[in-house]
């Protein structure tokens, strides 16, 4: 049905042809409700992540447990620009990109000479 259709159905009815705010509540609003529900459940959540893994990749230094988004644990040797030196065996060292870290684990030592 195209619009002069409509309009003219609507005139035959006896009702009167929506406005300019019929149209803006009709079709417009239900939008702009559809993209702040969007960008609150999907956007702001994932730049929350984000940056939380950022604020993880500043504070890496050497001595650090860490698992990397492959799963390899290790201890961090080294922190260099953009890369880390990882221990995961002795004299096993591998270079890997800040980025591949996914966690830093917490340290058992002091929770285990706590219980002790």
């Amino acid at each position: 049905m195209d619009g002069m259709s409509f309009f003219l159905l609507a005139a035959e009815n006896g009702q009167q042809a929506a406005g300019p705010k019929e149209f803006i509540i009709g079709t417009v609003l239900p939008i702009v409700l559809f993209l702040v529900v969007m960008y609150l459940i999907l956007i702001r959540p994932q730049q929350k992540r984000n940056r939380e893994h950022q604020e993880l990749i500043n504070r890496l230094k050497a001595g650090d447990r860490v698992v990397t988004s492959s799963g390899i644990h290790g201890t961090i040797k080294s922190v260099e620009q953009g890369t880390i030196e990882l221990t995961v065996a002795e004299n096993v060292n591998l270079t890997i990109s800040k980025q591949a870290v996914g966690r830093v684990l917490e340290e058992t030592s002091t929770e285990s000479e706590n219980s002790s």
